[in-house]
């Protein structure tokens, strides 16, 4: 009786259904992608899937289905999906500890100096486990002072990780768990990014590689593949971790996930570690035997299995060719022979015509049968074999006994499709009929007809002889033949020897020759380095360089497309690191009125430098340079865009601009002559008209010319005075006729501590009373004693 509900029945259907259409979306992934997720674990197959579903409100099987066949890039996103790159730095930190403090050292103390250290990182995601790896192996050498290459090879199915794991740039969240000593001084900060120095990028080596498919690493010190094997099915499991034992050299370490395990093979590993699950290689009976079995697809090997399946099923056995042909002919009893007269199969009884040698089982028809038979039947097989037909002999006889057996033999070839061909059926027909003596017993008086023993004898003797004499003139001929193909071979070898010895001595020139190649490229390999380390070098010193002249600096290609930018660069034009590669206009610009790719192409296309001030959003000033972008050999390959900001600059010319208002206006609205002397009395300017000669007149002559003959004395008492003494003096000139005074001011300019130039300052005003108790002259005459 069935105990399922209906409901459990149909959940049970519908589950098996999934399953179908599950199989159906892998193979579309498969075909797109060119990856099989076959043996990856059903539910996390399922639950990726499921979250697709949801992405676009799918709630059937069926329905996403006929999505991702109507929807190409669906396929590779699914397969991003499934590709489960959950990683970080120095991930479960007591395993780290336990590498850092005794698996590393171990490993390194075992290495002489100058060779390499091997370690293959499968399934490394975007690459935050393998610089773990590298800066761990970068300390302890540096605490050992050991000089060991190391090769660390970081190996994953997702093309596209494997690009970030190459550039080794990350943000603050994946750098969280690093200490800030290791951040300082394994990582160089760009903007807001991190990027690996150079020093542990050059240890690390990223590649596409699939370890279900593709070959693996060989010649390995230590096999880190953490998290991976979680995510497959058990055969497959048992698929790699033979595969990682061939990889790994004599006490190779293989470092597995918290959460995995070395299964049934404890005869190939030791563990080390059992709760950081490190185990070591181990060479035992079973690890030598043939366990290897390099990964292929299990759609592959179904294929393969059901292929050799259906050749079997359609090769019938011989027991059922015996059987076919039993059907459509009497058969009496028979031996199924092939081309080396090998017995592969008897039907009926036999034991009259052969008879087992003696010693080891052996099959073989000429050894089986009877001495009497044997001339007769060798002889049919010879010639059955030489041409495939049906022969027979007939009324051949031996004597068994007291009687006389009588038979015929039948040779008949099998000629059928898929069937080997020279395979033959020897049938024995049996026609014993008499009795060579009368029965003593027997009470009859019947008579049979009996045949003289000796000619039976001698006619027996006679075929034998026959048949040995023709089988020795077979063999002579044949020796015969083989001494002649032996001289042959022989003479063939000979040549072939001298051929291999002038091969050998070529072989020994070229390796000469591979020997003085491999010196070049050793030279030439050390020469590459150096220029490598010198390039380094003029990079970090242009990156410092850019960086310091804090001007901000643009590059492009000949398509206009970003190749290099400075920091300052961000301030005015939008950009991150990932825009290297992205064409100019796709940017935004925080300049006002500017087209940026216009003038560009422009210069691109004229090679005309264009300089011009350009302006913020933010009220910035700028001195925007286009230049063509020149190489060593005069070679135009793109656009250099400087910007310089002026904006300090721009507001000291605002500042001066209003100055130099302000002073104009002064200048020309004192009611008092001013004049700037150079140091010989020269009018270098003047503000007003000098004793009715205009400004024009006066200007670089001596200021001296245009006085009056009263005032000429005391300008030149003053004069001296202040060249001598570097500081300011006044003096008075009256005037008698007109009732005013001439006041004058004499004030040195200074540069450097040294005077530049003489200030003078002419005034008029009225004298205030004419009567009073001093005169002019004595006025004068005190103004000329202070």
């Amino acid at each position: 009786m069935d105990t399922k509900t209906p409901d459990a029945k149909t959940k049970n259907a519908d589950s098996v259904l999934s399953s179908e259409i599950v199989v159906k979306i892998l193979a579309i992934v498969h075909q797109q992608t060119g990856h099989d997720f076959s043996h990856y674990k059903k539910k996390t197959i399922h639950r990726r899937i499921q979250r697709r579903m949801q992405i676009h409100y799918i709630s059937k099987f069926s329905d996403y289905l006929d999505y991702l066949e109507h929807t190409p890039d669906e396929a590779h996103i699914l397969f991003k999906e499934l590709l489960i790159g959950v990683t970080s730095f120095f991930r479960d930190e007591e395993v780290f500890t336990a590498l850092k403090d005794t698996i590393i050292p171990t490993l390194l103390k075992n290495k002489p100096s100058g060779e390499s250290l091997r370690i293959w990182i499968p399934g490394c995601s975007t690459g935050e486990e393998a610089y773990s790896i590298a800066i761990l192996l970068y300390e302890c050498l540096d605490q050992t002072k050991q000089r060991i290459k190391v090769q660390i090879f970081g190996t994953d199915i997702d093309t596209d990780a494997i690009d970030k794991a190459r550039l080794g740039l990350y943000g603050e969240m994946n750098i969280a768990a690093l200490t800030p000593e290791r951040l300082e001084q394994f990582f160089t900060k760009e903007n807001k990014f991190y990027r690996v120095k150079s020093k542990i990028r050059e240890m690390l080596v990223f590649a596409p590689h699939n370890v279900i498919k593709d070959p693996p690493f060989t010649k390995l010190d230590m096999v880190c593949c953490r998290n991976l094997l979680i995510y497959l099915d058990n055969p497959l499991q048992k698929t790699l971790l033979p595969i990682f034992h061939y990889s790994l050299n004599e006490e190779g370490i293989l470092l597995l996930g918290t959460s995995e395990s070395i299964g049934n093979y404890l005869d190939i590993f030791t563990s080390i570690d059992k709760k950081c699950k490190i185990f070591k290689k181990r060479l035992s009976i079973a690890s030598r035997q043939a366990i290897l079995n390099f990964p292929v697809t299990s759609r592959q090997l179904h294929n393969v299995a059901s292929m050799m399946d259906k050749q079997k099923d359609k090769t019938p056995s011989f027991q059922q060719l015996i059987s076919k042909y039993l059907l459509f002919h009497y058969a009496p009893p028979s031996v199924l022979v092939n081309k080396q007269n090998e017995v592969i199969y008897i039907h009926g009884r036999t034991g009259k015509f052969l008879e087992p040698p003696p010693g080891p089982g052996q099959w073989k028809l000429p050894d089986m049968i009877r001495s009497e038979l044997k001339a007769t039947i060798m002889d049919l097989l010879s010639h059955t074999h030489a041409n495939p037909h049906e022969t027979c002999v007939k009324s051949t006889s031996f004597n068994e006994g007291t009687k006389q057996i009588k038979l015929n033999v039948i040779i008949k070839p099998i000629i059928e499709n898929n069937i080997p061909d020279g395979l033959l059926l020897v049938m024995f027909e049996d026609h014993t009929d008499t009795v060579l003596q009368a029965d003593p017993t027997s009470s009859s008086t019947t008579t049979h007809t009996t045949i003289p023993q000796s000619n039976t004898h001698l006619l027996e003797l006679e075929k034998e002889l026959k048949y040995t004499t023709e089988n020795l003139q077979s063999s002579i001929e044949e020796l015969e033949i083989s001494n002649e193909e032996l001289k042959s071979n022989n003479e063939e070898l000979q040549s072939t020897n001298e051929e291999l010895q002038s091969t050998n001595e070529e072989m020994e020139t070229s390796k000469e020759e591979l020997q003085s190649l491999n010196e070049e490229l050793v030279t030439i390999n050390t020469e590459l380095q150096t220029r490598i380390s010198q390039l380094s070098h003029s990079n970090d010193d242009m990156k410092n360089l850019l960086d310091s002249t804090e001007i901000a600096t643009l590059f492009l290609d000949k398509k206009l497309c970003i190749k290099r930018f400075t920091p300052k660069a961000t301030k005015i034009i939008h950009l991150i690191d990932s825009d290297i590669g992205r064409p100019l206009h796709h940017l935004v610009t925080n300049l006002e009125k500017v087209a940026l790719e216009e003038q560009a192409n422009m210069v691109a296309r004229t090679l005309i430098t264009l300089e011009r001030e350009v302006r913020t959003f933010d009220s910035e000033w700028w001195y925007m340079r286009v230049t063509p972008y020149r190489t060593q050999t005069n070679t135009i390959e793109g656009v250099v865009i400087t910007f310089d900001n002026i904006t300090a600059r721009k507001r000291t010319e605002k500042k001066l601009a209003s100055l130099e208002q302000l002073w104009e206006s002064i200048w020309t609205q004192l009611p008092d002559c001013i004049a700037e002397l150079d140091l010989n009395g020269i009018i270098q300017q003047c503000n007003q008209p000098l004793n009715d000669h205009s400004i024009n007149a006066i200007l670089g002559h001596p200021y001296v010319n245009f006085l009056t003959s009263k005032e000429r004395a005391p300008f030149k008492y003053a004069m001296a005075h202040v060249l001598d003494n570097g500081d300011s003096n006044t003096f008075t000139v009256p005037y008698d006729k007109e009732g005013q005074s001439c006041y004058f001011r004499m004030i040195p300019l200074y540069e450097n501590q040294k005077i530049k130039s003489i200030i003078i300052i002419r005034t008029h005003w009225e004298e205030p009373n004419i009567n009073s108790s001093k005169s002019t002259e004595d006025i004068y005459h005190e103004s000329t004693d202070k």
